[in-house]
């Protein structure tokens, strides 16, 4: 048996199918119709049927995408969408124009807002090698087709504003696009410290938001946080005026370290990056300190004092630190 993997790690093995434009958006009453078209390119040395089909899609919080049957999602627009090319064998080089038409249905009582659909374009299954193994590997493409009806209201709300890792300070923000219509979502946060000043201000990249659905966004910022307290704003843009704005505030507490065997030192932080990589408190970093850290990884002294010890940056400590110490030995002995 062989394994199936898409198109996302193919480029290397000869797969080279170009997709001219990946979205289009509309803005159409009941009873419009719209015609567009792009172009699928074979940049390959070597000929390749093409397979064209329609489905639906949305995201999940992280973004990632989840495909469906077309019809399948209660505002599918595969119904009103046409594709006059079903499948074409392109040459070496060579190029098919897709037509594509959207028509609204006239005189239906549709609610207004987006609605969206996908047009898939597939290569054919391949045998090539990937990582060591044989697999079929198929190249395919999602053309992303919106259509707003009128009348549209763009409204978002933020659900949760999370500070993870502080080493350095990176926030999650989740939101929620409480109107019918399609949004692109920016912002900024500002980090205040208990004298209400502005220890800095971090753009929150914009992401794209269905109507319905929640999109979890990270904000990394450079702030190594102190001991103190702190107050997190962050406004998003959905478009409209004013922008919506949610806050928090966060503690963060002195650390009480202590030794962890009898005859050890306290754990140090040797290079001032408000890690403490040296888990024995001997001055020095070695795999005693790795090793110390997986031993003594669940006792309160290290779980209340996560942040000395959250070597990947997630808040947390857990099986993931030791490996990340590890790695950080590792590399010093390279």
């Amino acid at each position: 048996m062989y394994a199936v993997v898409l198109a996302a790690a193919l480029a290397a093995h000869g797969f080279a199918l170009q997709i001219t434009q990946l979205e289009f958006e509309f803005s159409l009453e009941p009873g419009d119709e719209r015609q567009f078209s792009f172009q699928v390119r074979n940049d390959a040395d070597r000929p390749q049927r093409i397979k064209v089909q329609l489905g639906d899609w949305k995201r999940l919080p992280t973004g990632d995408h989840v495909f469906e049957e077309p019809g399948t999602l209660e505002r599918s627009l595969t119904d009103w969408l046409e594709v006059e090319l079903e499948s074409s064998t392109l040459p070496p080089g060579g190029v098919e124009e897709v037509h594509g038409r959207v028509r609204v249905p006239s005189g239906a009582e549709l609610e207004g807002g987006s609605y969206w659909g996908m047009i898939f374009v597939q290569g054919e299954p391949r045998l090539t090698e990937h990582q060591g193994t044989m697999v079929m590997a198929v190249e395919r493409f999602g053309v992303k087709v919106l259509v707003d009806i009128p009348p549209t209201e763009r409204e978002a709300r933020i659900e949760q504003l999370a500070p993870r890792g502080l080493n350095p300070l990176w926030v999650e923000v989740e939101v929620a696009n409480t109107g019918n219509t399609n949004l692109s979502i920016g912002g900024y946060l500002e980090v205040y410290d208990e004298a209400g000043n502005v220890v800095g201000e971090y753009e929150l990249a914009e992401f794209p938001c269905l109507p319905g659905a929640q999109r979890i966004a990270r904000v990394e910022t450079d702030l190594n946080i102190k001991p103190g307290t702190y107050l997190l704003l962050v406004r998003i843009d959905p478009g409209v005026d004013p922008m919506v704005a949610s806050q928090r505030r966060v503690r963060v507490r002195e650390l009480a370290l202590e030794p962890l065997e009898e005859g050890w030192g306290v754990p140090q932080d040797l290079t001032g990056d408000g890690l403490y990589e040296d888990v024995m408190g001997d001055g020095e970093f070695h795999q005693g300190d790795v090793d110390a850290l997986a031993e003594h990884l669940h006792r309160p002294v290290i779980q209340r004092n996560w942040r000395a010890f959250d070597f990947t940056n997630d808040g947390e400590v857990g099986q993931q630190d030791v490996e990340a110490l590890q790695a950080a030995l590792d590399g010093e002995r390279d």
